[in-house]
């Protein structure tokens, strides 16, 4: 490598026009170093100061920055200048006057090094220095070292995929000095350049004897963990494992409720594994959640199968994974050389990680806007994939995981792909039994899976792309002429199509009544549907199903032609092959879309406006069957020897279980386990119920609630999570506590404003004096132990906002039934949602903290259901008190609790 100097700043903030350097440190290649402390001229905020260990009085005596410079542009100005995101260090140097000519990034080549990463923080790559990080001296010695890890990094990859980042990068790649001559490494290619046939899936093992029971298995494994893992013996483990093991051979579907620490993924892990290997059969466990299907496949599958020859495979939906066709396209493009930086750097990452990976799976990976969008363009889909015709079926990671499946004991899959194969019945080899986890989230993925969404305006630009005059597909109708008249009259008929689709969707905009709600949502009902009827409306609606119709019809003439005169052939002409593959889509879309708006009493149509930052409405129609139950009866309950649902919060009380009902489940068939978590509750949490808390529906409610926050988040220094309703609400509560909070050092992130759900929690972890404001998709699946979480605020019960078109057709069933709604289907629903967002809070026995209920319909003294809500909960202390009062009693939780958990 060319000589070059390593640079970090330490900075009272994030903005070069208004924040200032406090410190700089620099080290040359040749070992000469150099720091100092910088007087700002302002006030060093306190999370910063707190960040950065800053040495106040060494500041207050250090010289002002103009001093400074001087000394620090000789090393600046003759050699390239390295840091991690060093962009940001430059741009407060160059508000000084200073400008560097050439510069590594190593937050950028660390993305292009290790592109299976998903985080790329100094602290991601040395967590055993995370407490001297954020000094600068420290910072340039660990860029440093990480550089020199990239570089070997580099040297590490394929020949072939080297000379494809010299060709992207240029100059910058050749400052690393890699030798790209063969080595003995270089047996192993890219799959890029390694196209090959499709193999013939291994067969299904045999049956294999065995010699030992569930419980043996556990007790065994829990004598045989490493120093690494975490054992501790749980008598809810297992009774949830013998009684999963029971299920499985008595052929019964088993809900069973298991509180967070149980251990539960072992627990049905062990019993598939014996029904597996004894009858040479297939499980599918399914999860609802990428982050469980995950932890199930790198954490727990290897535990509970470690010394057995069993095996397993994770599968994902086809969008999940990266096509090699569609990624040599685009990186054979020549235009590449004329993209804009980022997306070079972009494409430089793909071939990186088309190179190293094993699994070809986008969730491996995480990047911005830039990365997202070029994913998009790799990813499998059905308009792209030829099949096993394909040169890359062979290398293929979707089609090489469906192989695995084939013989594979436990197949691993989301909620999303087990519902599709219930559809089409070609997702997933034959399997025996089912385990369902995080099941309480399987209605509604059943809902969409068998319901219809139709996105126009996405849809349009589909179309679009496909029938446009420079699209790939339209110039490659040009060489066959004697095709030509089909198309083009296709392509005049789609046009028609997207004008009636476009006018229509304007019109749904205009008929779509104001909201609160970030999406509005239209029930098209029979009362709506005879008002149009006396107006233009209909007339308009069925013209576009005349004209669907007829591009209906043009659609099955050109691909009878297509398959007519190419038959087996077709897929070697890839764009005709797309096409016909698009074609043969378009009939089922034309069904669907022309049972849209129909009124019956077994489906329900309605209509939604999704306001997208940019301002412009995404209008989409939908309809969804309103049971689920008969639909997963006869699609699943029936196919299977077994089933296993399992979750912390199934809302299992009272004679049937409102999800056995809801899912459709034979009661001859039904059986039923809850455990609770294994936690000291007495000395670990304290549930405060806000006595004289205000109607949430009034105006005073969101400044007493702010009140209580600003005077409760210092207590223990932030750590505080408040639980929202709906994305209007955080903004009402951000704007009122940000200011106060941030003058004690506190920092405010919400969701949605402060940034989506990953990166606040990921900011919530790293800076302990946070307040975090969510909504829905914070209730559940945020697993933040420690001392990072210690209070919880559930602000409003958890019931569904009004107005969803499919809940209201399904509480018109319920009545009709004779039966209430809201008891039968609206509080069981709140309940686990409730369960949901208590479970935030206490997730390992080591972890304490409280939770605060600001909403008055939580008193028992106010509404029969309130203790419905308290008896769902495991058996946490609970008190109520007056607003005023809490901030005192938590403060005395704490202290109570220090003689059990030392602080």
């Amino acid at each position: 490598m060319e000589p070059y100097v390593v640079l970090d700043l330490e900075t009272t903030g994030v903005g070069p026009a208004r924040d200032q350097i406090f410190q700089i440190a620099l080290r040359h290649s040749d070992g000469r170093r150099w720091t100092t402390w910088i007087n700002p001229g302002v006030a060093i905020p306190e999370p910063i100061r707190r960040l950065t260990r800053a040495d106040l009085d060494a500041i207050r005596q250090a010289p002002p920055l103009a001093v400074v410079l001087p000394e620090v542009i000789p090393w600046l100005s003759e050699t390239t200048v390295v840091g991690h995101n060093v962009r940001f260090d430059l741009a407060f140097l160059e508000r000084q006057g200073v400008r560097v000519k050439q510069w590594i990034d190593t937050l950028e080549w660390a993305r292009i090094a290790f592109p299976t990463r998903t985080h790329y923080r100094l602290a991601d790559f040395f967590p055993e220095a995370i407490g001297d990080l954020h000094d600068a001296e420290t910072d340039v010695d660990l860029t440093e070292t990480l550089l020199h890890e990239i570089r070997r990094a580099l040297g590490r990859l394929p020949v072939s995929t080297q000379t494809d980042l010299a060709r992207i990068l240029g100059s910058e790649w050749h400052w690393w000095a890699i030798s790209s001559s063969p080595g003995p490494e270089d047996d192993v290619l890219s799959p890029l350049d390694h196209p090959s046939p499709e193999p013939e899936p291994d067969p299904m093992p045999d049956p294999v004897p065995v010699n030992w029971d569930v419980a043996q298995r556990l007790h065994e494994l829990g004598q045989h963990v490493g120093p690494d893992v975490r054992w501790d013996h749980r008598p809810e483990q297992l009774a949830i494992l013998q009684r999963v093991d029971q299920a499985m051979r008595e052929g019964e579907i088993l809900l069973a409720q298991a509180g967070t620490g149980t251990g539960k993924s072992l627990a049905y892990l062990i019993p598939a594994l014996r029904q597996a290997l004894t009858n040479g059969t297939r499980v599918v466990v399914a999860t609802h959640t990428l982050a469980l299907q995950e932890q199930l496949w790198q954490r727990d599958w290897p535990l509970a199968s470690q010394g057995l020859p069993a095996r397993a495979v994770l599968l994902k939906g086809r969008g999940r994974y990266l096509c090699l066709l569609r990624a040599h396209q685009v990186r054979d493009d020549w235009h590449v050389l004329g993209e804009a930086a980022e997306r070079r750097w972009a494409l430089a990452r793909l071939l990186t990680y088309i190179a190293v990976t094993d699994r070809g799976d986008g969730s491996d990976t995480a990047g911005n806007a830039t990365w997202d969008a070029l994913w998009r363009e790799v990813e499998v889909d059905m308009d792209h994939c030829i099949g096993p015709r394909c040169p890359y079926a062979g290398p293929c990671f979707m089609r090489r995981s469906r192989r695995d499946a084939e013989s594979s004991h436990v197949l691993i899959v989301n909620h999303a792909l087990l519902v599709a194969h219930l559809m089409t019945g070609r997702a997933l080899p034959e399997f025996s039994h089912v385990i369902i986890d995080e099941a309480h989230h399987l209605g509604e993925v059943v809902e969409r899976g068998f319901g219809f969404e139709f996105p126009i305006y996405r849809w349009l630009k589909q179309l679009r792309e496909m029938f446009e005059g420079r699209s790939a597909i339209a110039q490659r109708a040009q060489w066959h002429p004697d095709l030509l008249p089909l198309f083009y009259d296709l392509q005049h008929q789609f046009q028609q199509l997207g004008q009636s689709l476009g006018e229509w969707a304007q019109l749904l905009v205009v008929e779509s009544p104001p909201s609160e709600y970030d999406t509005r949502m239209v029930r098209l009902d029979r009362e709506r549907r005879q008002l149009w009827q006396t107006r233009d409306t209909e007339r308009q609606w069925n013209r576009l199903l005349d004209t669907l119709a007829e591009a209906d019809g043009g659609v099955q003439t050109l691909l009878a032609e297509l398959e007519s005169r190419y038959g087996a052939h077709l897929s070697d002409d890839r764009a005709l092959w797309r096409l016909a593959q698009w074609l043969k889509d378009f009939p089922e879309t034309a069904h669907n879309l022309s049972r849209w708006g129909q009124i019956d009493d077994e489906r329900v149509s309605w209509w939604e406006i999704h306001q997208w930052s940019d301002g412009n409405p995404e209008v989409t129609l939908r309809w969804s069957w309103v049971e689920i139950g008969p639909l997963l009866d006869r699609h699943l309950w029936q196919t299977v020897t077994s089933a296993t649902l399992t979750s912390a919060t199934l809302g299992l009380s009272g004679r049937t279980p409102y999800l056995a009902e809801w899912l459709g489940i034979d009661p001859s068939r039904l059986a039923t386990v809850s455990v609770p978590s294994p936690f000291d509750w007495d000395h670990q949490a304290r549930l405060f119920l806000a006595q004289d808390a205000p109607d949430p529906r009034e105006p005073e409610y969101w400044d007493a609630l702010a009140a209580f926050l600003i005077q409760t988040a210092p207590i223990r220094g932030g750590r505080m999570l408040v639980l929202l309703t709906s994305n209007r609400s955080v903004g009402q509560l951000a704007w009122r506590i940000r200011a106060p909070l941030e003058e004690q050092g506190i920092q405010t992130l919400a969701q949605g404003i402060d940034g989506p759900p990953r990166l606040i929690v990921e900011q919530f972890r790293q800076n302990g004096r946070s307040v975090l404001l969510g909504t829905a998709s914070l209730w559940e699946g945020v697993d933040i132990p420690g001392q990072a979480l210690e209070i919880v605020v559930l602000a409003r019960l958890p019931f569904r906002a009004p107005g969803e078109p499919l809940e209201e057709a399904r509480h018109e069933r319920i009545r009709q039934q004779g039966k209430s709604p809201f008891w039968t289907r609206s509080l069981p629903d709140a309940i686990i949602r409730f369960q949901q967002g208590f479970g935030r809070l206490i997730r390992t026995k080591s972890d304490r903290g409280v939770v605060v209920v600001f909403d008055p319909r939580i008193q028992p003294t106010r509404t029969r259901y309130a203790a419905t809500f308290l008896q769902a909960l495991p058996a946490v202390p609970w008190v109520n008190l007056p607003i005023a009062s809490l901030p005192e009693r938590i403060t005395a939780f704490w202290e109570e609790q220090h003689a059990h958990f030392a602080e």
